[in-house]
């Protein structure tokens, strides 16, 4: 785990947290859907500063990686629950 990063959590307000968003798009999908894993209420992020804010559901998956957090070279393996409901 990068230091800066550990730091930042190990001296975190109470009410600061990590939220696990993920962006999934396909050709095959009609919409590009936007996912949180640990927020059951959902969550509001504005991802530019200028812009506006997107919306990512609460859905139950599990998002699994491999290499460290501060490397952009990784493999993400994402499980999610539930998606004929969501999913066409």
């Amino acid at each position: 785990m990068d230091n800066e990063y550990a730091k930042f959590f190990f001296n975190r307000k109470v009410d600061v947290y990590q939220l696990e968003c993920i962006e999934l798009s396909h050709p095959s999908f009609m919409n590009t859907y936007r996912v949180v894993r640990n927020d059951d209420r959902g969550v509001y992020v504005q991802h530019k500063e200028g812009s506006g804010q997107v919306y990512y559901e609460f859905l139950p998956v599990s998002i699994q990686r491999s290499g460290m957090l501060g490397d952009l070279d990784q493999t993400l393996t994402v499980s999610i629950s539930g998606l004929g409901d969501v999913m066409p």
